[in-house]
């Protein structure tokens, strides 16, 4: 679990598991800061993994595979992050939506190819997103034309369509599966 507090700093606690509170140590009953300069306005993990929006506007994220305490999702300013358990997706100050993960069998990148990625990539296709939230193998995010659109795996009606199929993501359909709001 983490979370901000009013200066931006970034507390962590419980399970110590890939480095994901953020600081060298053993498991944490109590908040314990997370170590580096950067100050934060939000934060969102998924188990093993916390990425946050710095006060500048970045994505910098810490725990699995992050190749240093502190991994910049993209270049470019944010201004949310959702992380799940294989990837991560952020939206920028344009409105457009990137994603990054080592793990794409399902499409849930939604960057028009299967393959893993460790820097963030747009979303394909032209839309503007309000929000964007990742789940285990799926992404589904609002746009701002208010309505959801959801991609990657369809496992137990994770997309909002009546069966278990998947919806991938290539550069001859745009992202949405789902256009109706659930």
């Amino acid at each position: 679990t983490c979370g901000v507090v009013t200066s931006g700093d970034a507390y962590c606690w419980g399970f110590q598991n890939s480095q994901v509170l953020g600081s060298k140590g053993p498991n944490a009953v109590a908040p314990r800061l997370v170590r580096g300069d950067l100050h934060f306005t939000s934060l969102s993990g998924y188990f093993t993994r916390v990425c946050g929006i710095t006060t500048d506007q970045r994505v910098m994220c810490w725990g699995r595979d992050q190749f240093h305490p502190w991994q910049e999702f993209a270049t470019g300013r944010y201004r949310t992050v959702s992380v799940g358990m294989s990837h991560v997706c952020a939206i920028a100050t344009d409105d457009r939506a990137y994603c990054q993960g080592q793990d794409n069998k399902f499409g849930q990148l939604g960057v028009g190819f299967f393959g893993g990625t460790p820097v963030g990539i747009a979303v394909v296709g032209d839309l503007r997103w309000r929000e964007v939230n990742v789940g285990w193998n799926f992404t589904c995010g609002r746009a701002m034309d208010h309505m959801v659109y959801c991609w990657g795996s369809g496992e137990d009606g994770h997309l909002g369509t009546p069966s278990d199929v998947s919806c991938f993501a290539t550069t001859h359909r745009q992202v949405p599966c789902s256009a109706t709001p659930r």
